[in-house]
Order: C-alpha cells, then sequence, then structure tokens
C-alpha cells in the first residue's frame, strides 16, 4: 500500500508544489507578517520613501479638512419655513432634489471614465477641487438670495445647485479612489485598503463633527437660519484647503518608481520562509525517491 500512495504521487506532480505552496502561503498570511510587510510599504526610510505615507495622507486630509453640512444645515434651509430664513420645501421636493444629485453622479461616473481618467492626478485633483470650490459657491449665492436678483426661481436654482454640486463631489471622489488603488502594493492589498477605507471613515466622521461645530458657532438651527450663508462661506474656505496639500500626491512616474522598489523588497520571501522553502523541498525529493 505504501509503494501504490508513493506511485500516486509520482504520478501527481504538481501535488507537492501545492502542499509546499500552501505551507509558505500559510505562514506568510499571519497578522505580524502583513503589519511588517504594511511598516515596509509606509516607512519614510524604506523603499517606497514615504510615497505611499504622503499620498495616504493627501487621502485624509482631503476629507477631514472641509466641514459636513449637508445633514444639517442644508436640511434646515431647504425645509426651513420662510419666515424662519428657510426655502420652505417639502419633504417631497426635498426627496427630489437628492434624486437630481444622485442622477448627477452617475453622470459624473461616466465623465471620469470617458474624458478624465487617463488626466495626471494632481493636476486632475487641483482642477476638480476648484470645481468644488465653485459648487459650494452656489449654495451661498442661493443662501443670499443672489437667484432673485437674476429672476431664477428658488427650486429651478437649487436643482440646479444639486445636480452640480454632487456631481463635482463624485468628480472629487473618484481620483482618489484611482490613487488608493494605485497606492497598494502586492501582498498587502487587502490590508492597506482596510486602512485606506478606515481613514476615509475617521475622516467623514472627522468632517461631520466639524459640521457640527461650525453649525452651532454660527447659531443656525431648524428654526434659526439668519447665518447659512456665513456657513457655507466657511465650507468655502475649506475647500481651498486641500489645494497646496496636492504636493503631498507623487507623480505617476515617482509612484511607478516607489512601487517597483517596494515590489523587489516584498517579492523575496524572508530568510525563515527560503529556509522552509528548502526543507519541503528536501522532503519532496525524498518522497518521490530523487
Amino acid at each position: 500500500q505504501p509503494d501504490v500512495e508513493v506511485a500516486e504521487l509520482t504520478k501527481e506532480p504538481n501535488l507537492v508544489s501545492e502542499c509546499k505552496l500552501h505551507a509558505i502561503v500559510v505562514e506568510e498570511a499571519g497578522f505580524e507578517v502583513q503589519m511588517k510587510k504594511l511598516w515596509v510599504a509606509l516607512d519614510p526610510n524604506g523603499p517606497t520613501e514615504g510615497v505611499i505615507l504622503r499620498a495616504v495622507l493627501y487621502i485624509f486630509l482631503t476629507w477631514a479638512l472641509v466641514p459636513d453640512v449637508s445633514s444639517g444645515v442644508t436640511y434646515f434651509f431647504y425645509t426651513g419655513s420662510k419666515k424662519d430664513g428657510g426655502l420652505g420645501f417639502g419633504a417631497v421636493m426635498y426627496s427630489m432634489l437628492s434624486v437630481v444629485g444622485d442622477i448627477a453622479m452617475l453622470g459624473a461616473s461616466y465623465i471620469y471614465g470617458a474624458y478624465l481618467g487617463s488626466t495626471p492626478l494632481r493636476k486632475l485633483f487641483i482642477g476638480l477641487q476648484l470645481l468644488n470650490v465653485a459648487a459650494s459657491a452656489l449654495d451661498l449665492m442661493l443662501a443670499l438670495r443672489w437667484n432673485e436678483a437674476i429672476g431664477v426661481d428658488a427650486t429651478v436654482f437649487a436643482g440646479v445647485d444639486q445636480a452640480i454640486f454632487y456631481c463635482a463631489w463624485q468628480l472629487k471622489n473618484l481620483p482618489v479612489y484611482t490613487l488608493a488603488a494605485k497606492l497598494c502594493p502586492p501582498g498587502v492589498e487587502a490590508t492597506l485598503t482596510a486602512g485606506i477605507a478606515g481613514l476615509n471613515d475617521l475622516s467623514g466622521a472627522l468632517a461631520q463633527f466639524f459640521g457640527a461645530w461650525l453649525t452651532r458657532v454660527c447659531g443656525v438651527s431648524g428654526t434659526r437660519m439668519d447665518n447659512v450663508w456665513l456657513v457655507y462661506v466657511v465650507r468655502t474656505l475649506c475647500k481651498l484647503l486641500p489645494i497646496p496639500l496636492v504636493v503631498l500626491v507623487p507623480t505617476e512616474k515617482r509612484l511607478d518608481a516607489a512601487l517597483r522598489r517596494l515590489h523587489m523588497r516584498l517579492s523575496s520571501p524572508p530568510p525563515h520562509l527560503q529556509e522552509r522553502e528548502g526543507e519541503v523541498s528536501s522532503a519532496d525529493r525524498r518522497i518521490v525517491g530523487v
């Protein structure tokens, strides 16, 4: 019976290799090993020279520095009564404006994929950030009732405002996701992606906290909206902050070079795994009688 098993092993030359690979992969998949690889990818003194770390920092700051007032001030302003300074939109109209924003986001996804996907990231971030500043200024115009000065109904202006705002917002986010995908080095893709997603959630929470604090400082509530314009002024100015930080984003050439160095560093297994692989190979040769 043992001779038959050895004979069967010799008929399946890939079986031993697969078992050897499985043993090595299991050892490499440990938490400690993944954390060491992640640190190699982020280490400013490592093969990437801090390129990935600075880019991750930009992704975090580009969301965290801008107060999120959409669930507070914008809702109060759109649905509040006109006597309190709101626009007096009903629940149906507010929902329809949200649908307009969702449709605009779909259009933005198409525009990015068709026309902007190959644009250098630095130029793209600067241009789209300026577009977001302009979109935010539309809210300010609506809060100051400038639409009435040019003879545009508040409902129509709010619809255009929402379409442009969410189109610009989606166009801003898509290259951030593209950059996050490019940053993932071999061997720690899931770990770094999860880390970036966690930072995204943290920055979003900070932006909401910042927005709630700003709303309170400006004295805006569901029945008091005299200072809505001031909230929008601060938010618009804050959207200028990520522009000088774009220097943290690496050029495509520098990012590719850093990832190549990192790949060469991570592609060769550590010494203890090389010894383990040699031991398994020796055992394979003894089993098949080589």
